[in-house]
């Protein structure tokens, strides 16, 4: 198993994109519910003032671009977060997801496809796209 570091992309409610391109997507609802299938890796995500986070910069053990992140946590306890792909219709499937614990450290196993072919999670070099929800709902319709 595999554990990668990272500070949590922040992303609001229904604004969604990805590490490398930028995309809104027009989706009118996000499903956080996922398949366990059996082959899978973790993300641990840490608070940027957790002291693993000091250890790993002073040791310089992870490149720079495996950090992700932001300044400010305006996650809390409650909200949803989820590890998402593109399926091959291109719709957003959840490989993911956890209820956000706050001030804490969050470990997300991201769900592999199994067997071959069945496009029900992750492929191997597979783009991760990180969306959040906040505990408080918003109508966005008015």
């Amino acid at each position: 198993m595999r554990y990668y570091l990272l500070r949590f992309v922040l992303i609001f409610g229904i604004t969604f994109f990805g590490t490398s391109v930028n995309k809104i997507y027009a989706q009118t609802q996000i499903d956080f519910s996922f398949e366990k299938t059996s082959p899978n890796h973790s993300v641990l995500v840490l608070p940027e003032w957790h002291p693993v986070i000091k250890t790993i910069r002073e040791l310089d053990s992870i490149p720079s671009e495996m950090i992700l992140g932001f300044d400010d946590d305006s996650l809390v306890s409650g909200d949803l977060v989820g590890i998402f792909y593109n399926d091959k219709k291109n719709r957003l499937k959840c490989a993911s997801s956890i209820v956000w614990k706050e001030d804490d450290f969050n470990m997300i196993p991201v769900w592999g496809e199994h067997p071959p072919g069945s496009d029900n999670g992750m492929e191997m070099g597979e783009k991760m796209i990180w969306l959040a929800q906040k505990k408080k709902q918003y109508n966005l319709s008015n």
